[in-house]
């Protein structure tokens, strides 16, 4: 088991390092992708720590934005980059952010710094998870409040991890998202369960019918795309 120094001392370090996972396009086939979402890890005494064993850690320690920071300045830092390498163009990148950010103004006003300084707006897509957004009003009228702010800037939102635990259409009703992202609960059986197969096919035609972009986990073959 970690020590719970090391976990608030790798963090104090500077030690909060980002991955980037690619999602692929379904008609892309060239093996280039153009869209990443961005996860948080830290390396300790050699070991890939996940955000499962270190973020509560972090909130507990008042240690949470600054992960959120760390992860922002080296990932803005990694695409600012890449766009000017001409590697890539056109390209998306997904950072999550919980409520703790929405609600610290010191965080708001990091990233709109970093945002300025690095010319990425148009590239980036911040995620929601229904976590704790939707349990009071208050909460919400901020949510709305900070999409506001970094829409007019540029960004995209999404709702990330739709389907796992007990989601509620809340989200896609209050507020001005850009993606659906479907957890792999909904993905996986898809064949096997039909009531879920008709659920994901009536969250498709919603989408559609909301200009949603879909992002779906689970997805291992052909007949995956082509449903």
């Amino acid at each position: 088991k970690l020590e719970t120094e090391k976990i608030v001392n790798a963090i104090k370090n500077n030690e909060v390092y980002p991955v980037y996972q690619p999602i692929r396009h379904i008609s892309e086939n060239s093996g280039k992708f153009r869209k990443f979402e961005v996860l948080a890890r830290l390396s300790i005494d050699g070991e890939i720590i996940s955000p499962l064993k270190f973020i509560n850690v972090a909130k507990n320690y008042n240690l949470y934005e600054e992960i959120t920071k760390q992860i922002v300045e080296k990932s803005f830092n990694y695409f600012y980059n890449l766009k000017n390498s001409k590697s890539f163009e056109n390209f998306k990148f997904s950072i999550n952010i919980q409520m703790k950010d929405i609600e610290s103004q010191e965080v708001i006003d990091f990233i709109s710094e970093k945002l300025k300084e690095f010319k990425l707006a148009n590239n980036l897509i911040f995620e929601l998870t229904e976590e704790d957004f939707l349990t009071d009003n208050n909460k919400v009228e901020k949510t709305k409040k900070f999409i506001n702010v970094f829409k007019e800037k540029g960004c995209e939102f999404a709702l990330d991890d739709f389907g796992n635990g007990y989601s509620t259409f809340s989200p896609l009703i209050h507020f001005d998202l850009d993606y659906l992202k479907f957890d792999k609960i909904l993905v996986e059986n898809l064949f096997d369960e039909p009531k879920q197969f008709y659920i994901c096919d009536l969250l498709i035609d919603f989408a559609k019918r909301n200009n949603l972009k879909i992002v779906a986990e689970y997805v291992k073959c052909k007949r995956h795309e082509k449903t």
